[in-house]
């Protein structure tokens, strides 16, 4: 590269960092065209991701401090990179930019800097002063709207406008509508709603729009407001348009792409009816030559029934929540075709959107005080993107997470898209609870995958298992009863108490070798129904250890962690968010047991006794498969050859992924694959705590030491099924592999085993306590019961090869444990 383009890249490195998106594709389009080769895009993609996968791990409540930070990294690397670059790579650079909408980044290297370009909600020319008493009575707290100030003139030279862009030069900006429906004929006033309109008021007009607010409207109010708004003659000489609607709402059905809104009179009206008008022959906004924006955002439910209710918040949001949703069922106007039209919906299909008492709707509050901070550097759609970030991190006890849904229909230079986030991001994942059984879970959750898919294309196996397994609303482990007879699987420790007495035996022997280290932790990753503790905490008692010990639960349900409550304490207590554990309870004997969303918020700097009993194997996994062309990803997606539309299917990556470049060895030699980075990461974190610290871990787990292939799979009422099918409704699983494991913890564990449960329960002299036991037990039903369940945990042909045992210990005791080998894992 010529040195005075490295000058210019240098002198505005920090702007290029700071406003430069979308870099995975420029990187990607870059390599395409051979400006940079593989081994930079290897570093530049895989380097940086897996340290963004360490940031999570180790502080996971800042999952968005820490992508945003990663992206930074990434984007310096990058342009440090392409400085070094051949005489083209600059022209190349500031083609890609301007492909990928870079306007900014591509302005700050050419032209002096002096051309801006235009997006949706530009800068605006001169921050408004509003009076400092205009909202009397509401505190100053539930108003900070404060629009950036912008001293230099942000807008484009008209004669120069590149494609993409819209011009926002009119004076006003636009017109915007706001609608505030707060009381409605027969249902519960929206209170709060108050805070939202006066809000959008103050950050509509700092933005330099001309504001209508109505309140309270009956449907024929409604229609003649939205009527004579659209057919205003101001709006052929101003850019754009907004509408903003806050009511009660409710989806009509699957797949709509529209909601009806609840009007004062207790009347429906459709949003395709609003958003027609400005279609009409009578709108005065579609009657000029220049293609202009509309922007019309809903803020209502869009569930399918629901009686509107309260529910009390948690942890996340300090104050009484209510959901914007009515039990309505009517007509919908027909679809037509839109153009340059942004709907903004502030939740997705079949989900409630949450409104706050005092602070107002979620979405609203949420995007004022994005636009109000960012409208003078990003344009619409990354402000949305952070709004959206913004909610994922609310929660509510009674209706969970939320998320928005963006349709963009025949914008500029953009084909019609949804962009729709997880439901769940944040460490503390709160679950959404059945109303009287009234939602159908897994049929939600389906929905909502297919939606995804739908929206983003094809996703990971990961991914999939991820939205089934712990999807706050609807997965499998946080609204199901899976365990027992009448569940669809059996555990070890519910088939006899044994199981958990030898596990104790185990780890207090153990403990009592490396010098019985005290006070010290006893951790458990996914307890289930805290079957094993139980047993394990009466071996504890009995051998008077109770006033040493700590209870650590890491669980993820809250369905899960109250019966795991009520089986061990005798008291119970919810924590807010300024504590690491969400719930705490103290055991008849007096331990003291905290239930924690993940490890690393437990305590770990003193010695810990650690087990995972069928934890790892539930934890997502990427499925990979070797092809002539190289490693592939395996993807799910619809199978649109099926006519309900519903149908998943196994599809490959049409080249290699992230997580194939990152995650497969050179030296494989297995044609097909499955690898857990999350377990890669708690075992890399384990380690490093017990090698500090010092403790004991204990996996059991079915698995293998790293050469089976594809072992992905699902249970439903005791028998294996097709994971794709019936989703929600079974348990997904994939064989843990401890060879992945091991190489985890390096040589900072040593490691014993696996063996198979047989072998460790026979030597721990399973037989014996048995024997103690029938010789305790009166009734022949009973002895029959106890010697058919040791077979069942013992015995080759049912659960005695089926599962392993790995421990591990600090290397530190390397020398010890050559003279005092672990028992259950010695050899003959």
């Amino acid at each position: 590269m010529d040195k005075k383009h490295v000058a210019i890249i240098q002198t505005n490195f920090e702007e290029l960092v700071d406003v430069t998106h979308q870099v995975d594709d420029i990187i990607r389009i870059l390599e395409e065209r051979k400006v940079l080769n593989s081994t930079m895009v290897k570093f530049l993609m895989v380097t940086i991701l897996l340290n963004f996968f360490l940031s999570v791990v180790n502080r996971p409540n800042y999952h968005f401090l820490q992508l945003s930070m990663e992206h930074r990294k990434k984007l310096r690397h990058f342009y440090e990179m392409i400085q070094g670059r051949g005489p083209g790579a600059f022209k190349s650079l500031l083609q890609v930019l301007r492909e990928t909408e870079n306007f900014r980044a591509e302005n700050l290297l050419t032209k002096d800097n002096l051309t801006i370009h235009a997006s949706i909600l530009e800068p605006i020319l001169q921050p408004v002063n509003v009076p400092q008493d205009v909202f009397d009575g509401v505190l100053d707290s539930d108003l900070e709207v404060k629009v950036h100030p912008q001293n230099k003139l942000m807008d484009i030279d008209e004669e120069n406008q590149p494609s993409g862009t819209y011009k926002m030069r009119s004076k006003p900006r636009g017109h915007a509508l706001i609608i505030n429906i707060n009381k409605t004929l027969n249902q519960t006033d929206r209170i709060g709603s108050e805070v939202d309109e006066r809000k959008l008021n103050k950050l509509f007009k700092d933005l330099g729009y001309k504001v209508v607010s109505r309140s309270n409207l009956n449907l024929k109010e409604m229609q003649t407001t939205i009527a004579e708004f659209s057919s205003d003659p101001a709006l052929a000489n101003i850019d754009s348009t907004v509408v903003f609607i806050m009511s009660h709402g409710q989806q009509l059905k699957p797949g709509e792409r529209s909601v009806d809104l609840i009007t004062s009179d207790g009347k429906n009206l459709n949003t395709k009816y609003i958003v027609d008008q400005f279609f009409s022959k009578d709108s005065k906004f579609t009657k000029v030559d220049e293609r202009k924006p509309k922007l019309f955002f809903f803020q209502a439910c869009r569930v399918e029934d629901g009686p509107n209710r309260n529910c009390s918040i948690n942890r996340r949001w300090n104050h009484e929540v209510e959901i914007d949703s009515v039990l309505i069922s009517n007509g919908h106007c027909p679809g037509r075709k839109y153009e340059d039209t942004f709907q903004i919906f502030s939740t997705i299909e079949g989900y409630p959107s949450m409104r706050d008492r005092k602070n107002g709707a979620w979405f609203v509050d949420k995007f004022c005080e994005i636009v109000a901070e960012n409208a003078w550097q990003y344009d619409l759609d990354t402000m949305l993107g952070l709004v959206d970030e913004k909610i994922r991190n609310l929660s509510s006890v009674a209706y969970g997470y939320q998320t928005m849904e963006v349709l963009k229909q025949d914008m500029i230079s953009t084909k019609t898209y949804q962009i729709s986030h997880l439901c769940y991001t944040g460490s503390r994942i709160v679950a959404r609870k059945a109303s009287n059984g009234s939602i159908d879970q897994p049929e939600h959750l389906k929905r909502f995958i297919l939606q995804k898919i739908r929206a983003t294309g094809a996703i990971t196996v990961a991914q999939f298992m991820k939205e089934v397994l712990i999807n706050p609303a609807c997965g499998y482990y946080t609204t199901r009863e899976m365990f027992g007879r009448t569940g669809d699987f059996v555990t070890s420790p519910e088939i006899s108490q044994m199981f958990g007495e030898m596990i104790a035996v185990w780890f207090v022997n153990e403990w009592a070798k490396v010098g019985s280290p005290k006070p010290f932790n006893l951790i458990e990753l996914g307890p289930g129904r805290a079957s094993m503790m139980a047993d394990m905490l009466r071996t504890f008692d009995q051998l008077n250890l109770q006033s040493l010990v700590n209870v650590h639960f890491v669980e993820i349900s809250d369905s899960l962690s109250k019966i795991q409550a009520e089986k061990l304490c005798v008291n119970v207590h919810y924590q807010d968010s300024k504590s690491n554990f969400y719930m705490n309870g103290e055991t008849k004997s007096g331990v003291k047991v905290f239930w924690y969303k993940t490890l690393q918020d437990v305590d770990m700097t003193r010695f810990s006794l650690l087990v995972a009993h069928e934890f790892f194997d539930a934890l997502p996994v990427h499925k990979f498969q070797k092809t002539s062309r190289g490693w592939r990803e395996v993807m799910i997606d619809i199978d649109y050859n099926d006519t309900s539309g519903e149908k998943l299917k196994y599809v490959l990556s049409p080249g290699p992924t992230v997580m194939s470049m990152a995650l497969i060895s050179e030296t494989e030699t297995r044609d097909h694959l499955e690898v857990s980075p999350e377990s890669t990461l708690i075992m890399e974190y384990l380690a490093d705590k017990l090698e500090r610290y010092g403790g004991i871990a204990l996996v059991i787990d079915y698995g293998h030491n790293g050469d089976k292939t594809d072992t992905f799979r699902a249970y439903r009422n005791h028998q294996q099924c097709d994971p794709l099918t019936n989703i929600g409704s079974t348990d997904l699983t994939a064989d843990v592999d401890f060879a992945a494991l091991q190489k985890a913890v390096g040589n900072k564990l040593i490691t014993f085993g696996p063996v198979t449960q047989r072998q460790f329960l026979q030597q721990m002299q399973m037989e014996v306590r048995l024997k103690m036991l029938l010789e305790n037990c009166k009734d022949d039903k009973q002895k029959e019961l106890l010697k058919s369940n040791v077979k069942m945990l013992t015995d080759e042909d049912k659960m005695g090869c089926a599962f392993h045992f790995v421990a591990y210990f600090p290397a530190v005791l390397e020398k010890l444990l050559q003279r005092f080998p672990s028992i259950g894992f010695l050899t003959k």
